[in-house]
Parts: structure tokens; sequence; C-alpha cells
């Protein structure tokens, strides 16, 4: 099997990790009502605290403008308030309210329960491989 072979099949199985967690982020919007990435963003609130958008982003593996977008939305639905740091006006600290905090606990449940059952049906070995490789910091 050539190189060319291995980069083929390699990017199927991409395409197909990616196919499944539009799905599955989909399903999770319907049941929920919440995007996956809100729901990140909610549990790095719950998580920080009163917390800057950067320290949400770097929590959260998400761009700024991205959580700047997602934390409008999460504004509008009363789940959290941002406000102006008074030192210096250009640091926005964001925290739940407590509707954001009541609806944080349950969003885990939803969104690890099909990821946990997926990883006990992986085959022992290839377990801690797979693991390693799915959470390994990018170079």
């Amino acid at each position: 099997m050539t190189s060319k072979d291995d980069a083929a099949k390699l990017f199927k199985a991409i395409r197909r990790i990616v196919r499944a967690i539009d799905l599955r982020s989909r399903e999770v919007a319907r049941a929920v009502g919440l995007t996956i990435p809100q729901i990140v963003v909610l549990q790095a609130a719950r998580d920080l605290g009163k917390v800057t958008t950067k320290a949400l982003s770097q929590h959260a593996d998400l761009s700024a403008p991205t959580v700047v977008i997602i934390l409008d939305k999460l504004e509008e639905r009363g789940l959290v308030v941002r406000h102006r740091s008074p030192i210096d006006r250009r640091i926005v600290h964001t925290r739940l309210t407590p509707e954001g905090r009541g609806c944080c606990a349950p969003r885990r449940r939803c969104c690890m329960t099909n990821s946990a059952s997926n990883l006990r049906h992986c085959r022992r070995r290839s377990r801690p491989r797979s693991s390693r490789r799915w959470t390994r910091s990018p170079a």
C-alpha cells in the first residue's frame, strides 16, 4: 500500500468522524435547545466563574470571535451576563445567571453519554492509544 492510499484512507476516516460529530451535534441541539459549542462555553463559564472572553476561548478551545457570537446568543437567552471591567473597559467579564447554572449540569451527561458508550465498545487494546490521539495538543 502506498502513502497515497494511506492518505486517502485517513481523509475518508476524518470525513466520517466529522460527519458523525455533525449528526450528534444536531441531535443534541434538537434535544436540549443548545448547540455543543454553546454547552461547552456554558460549562467553561461554570468551571471558571467570572471570566474573560479570552479565558473562555482558551478553556473551550474555540476562537475568541466564535466565543463572542456564542455569548451573544447565550446572553439573549438569559443564561449569561456580561459587563465591562471598571479598571480596564476593554476587558469584558462573563458569568452564568442562575438559569445558566441550572442548565449546565444535565448538559454534560447529554453530550457525553453517547461518546462514553462508543468508547466502551472500542477494542480494549486500541482504547488508550485512541484516547491519547483524541486529546493530543496540536504542535
